[in-house]
């Protein structure tokens, strides 16, 4: 029986890896649609031992949540880079994850420039862990601070990229004026999930256009700072060697 709080966010984590993890082998393995990836994602959360999968939302070549949570006969395509939004809940307490990957080799053509974008997330994602001072450090200095990460990167990120999680798996705080003086407390579990579409003066995607890269986590502040609920490593992924 889990009976910490933490470790019911870190198990709700967990499904929501083995998820993502299920949609990467659908596309290794051939699935032609988007809902091949979907179903594969859905059912290993669904089985995965928590009481409810929040959100399930697989898009290719934009936003993680442009599927709304939904199945659809997108097809699957080499050269694609699929971003989501996955969520789970585990004995109440839900957290959300996401991490990009890109369907193909690493010599596909649009790998050198999803790679770049994922690598840039990591850091971001790092310095912004680093960064939490518990009972000191508020959601708005959060926000401030991974906007001048990414401004040091030469970079502009997403616009909402963090909000609650935890018990109940509600969304606040949220990126607001109201919710920007919160002060990060130990105990705390929020959901911290960066995009960058990257500048196409350093470096153009394959398209016309520079395509937008998602890397999520849900993290936890601790007395001492703050950790990733996450296992997996941060890094770039393509389904086929």
């Amino acid at each position: 029986v889990v009976s910490d709080s933490s470790e019911m966010d870190a198990e709700a984590v967990a499904i929501n890896e083995r998820g993502i993890a299920a949609a990467m082998a659908a596309a290794r393995n051939g699935a032609t649609r988007q809902a091949g990836l979907w179903w594969a994602c859905f059912e290993t959360m669904y089985r995965g031992g928590g009481e409810d999968v929040i959100r399930c939302s697989l898009g290719f070549d934009g936003g993680g949540n442009a599927t709304l949570g939904e199945p659809t006969d997108h097809p699957v395509r080499v050269g694609q880079i699929c971003n989501q939004e996955i969520s789970s809940a585990y004995q109440g307490y839900g957290s959300q994850i996401n991490h990009a990957f890109f369907i193909g080799t690493r010599s596909t053509p649009g790998y050198e420039y999803y790679r770049t974008a994922v690598e840039l997330l990591a850091k971001v994602i790092e310095r912004a862990i680093a960064f939490i001072q518990p009972g000191k450090t508020t959601y708005g200095d959060f926000v401030a601070n991974n906007e001048k990460t990414f401004k040091e990167f030469g970079e502009k990120g997403s616009g909402l990229n963090t909000h609650g999680g935890g018990l109940g798996y509600l969304s606040r705080p949220r990126q607001s004026a109201e919710d920007n003086l919160v002060v990060m407390q130990p105990g705390h579990t929020f959901d911290f999930k960066p995009a960058v579409t990257l500048d196409r003066v350093k470096i153009k995607d394959v398209g016309e256009k520079n395509r937008p890269v998602q890397v999520g986590e849900s993290i936890l502040v601790t007395e001492k700072g703050a950790v990733r609920l996450g296992t997996r490593a941060l890094v770039s992924i393509a389904t086929h060697d």
